[in-house]
């Protein structure tokens, strides 16, 4: 660490953050053991236990990528509960979504999503590297990708529709959650431009076989709200077999809008 390793550890962070963190990392004997120390005890309803955020997030740079995954997983703990404080650190988590280590893109992309959830134009001046996310080998980042372009997509839907044949190719994907993203981030697509996600009916009609039924079930209310000129047979079969009940009523209300 570049601050003073021998200055006395002051856990309330009442003392500078960099020099606080410094005196823990003495005390628990690395900053992996000190960030996860922190981690332990955060508490949400106490802003006072943010105060490492930054002394934390500038380890992410120089650790090796245990360190640099525990650093970006407590920045992603903080982007849930005070997204603000975690803004301050959106350069280190813009780099951190390119990262060679997976688990590290992986709390990147979730802080970057917490963050957008709050500040939706992040999520739009990030939509480049999450769609070019989308092809990562981990699906555990597939699917924080595909999120933030979800989140994204509830305030600035125009803006993602231009990845519809991307995002709808995620429907196919081998890990749940990406195809559970995907679902969600082509409602508030088909909001904006309903032929746009139209032209992707194959790909929604093969979804309505997905084992995960929120899948089936947000699937059959994209059908009726885009309206496809193909699909109602299959529909109708879904309506009356699927062994989902929420699923059946989507896919009966899917009927009922295409007439």
């Amino acid at each position: 660490m570049a601050v003073n390793d021998t200055e006395e550890f002051d856990p309330s962070g009442r003392g500078s953050p960099a020099a606080s963190l410094a005196g823990l990392v003495v005390v628990q004997g690395s900053v992996t053991n000190a960030v996860r120390w922190l981690l332990d005890r955060f508490d949400p309803e106490d802003p006072e236990l943010h105060w490492g955020t930054p002394a934390v997030a500038a380890e992410i740079a120089d650790g090796d990528a245990r360190c640099r995954m525990w650093c970006m997983h407590y920045v992603s703990v903080v982007a849930e509960h005070a997204p603000d404080v975690a803004y301050a650190e959106l350069e280190t988590i813009t780099a951190g979504l390119s990262d060679p280590d997976p688990d590290v893109r992986t709390y990147a992309f979730t802080a970057l999503g917490r963050i957008t959830k709050a500040v939706a134009a992040v999520g739009r001046e990030h939509i480049p590297a999450a769609v070019a996310a989308l092809e990562d080998p981990h699906g555990a980042v597939r699917k924080c990708a595909m999120g933030v372009l979800g989140d994204t997509a509830e305030v600035y839907d125009a803006a993602v529709v231009a990845h519809t044949p991307q995002i709808a190719a995620g429907l196919a994907d081998e890990n749940a959650g990406v195809r559970h993203n995907a679902a969600l981030a082509l409602l508030a697509a088909g909001r904006a431009d309903p032929p746009a996600v139209r032209a992707e009916a194959d790909r929604l009609l093969a979804a309505l076989d997905d084992p995960d039924p929120s899948v089936r079930a947000n699937v059959c209310v994209l059908l009726g709200n885009v309206r496809p000129a193909t699909g109602r047979e299959l529909l109708a079969v879904v309506a009356d077999g699927d062994p989902d009940l929420d699923v059946r009523e989507k896919a009966r209300g899917a009927l009922g809008r295409l007439g």
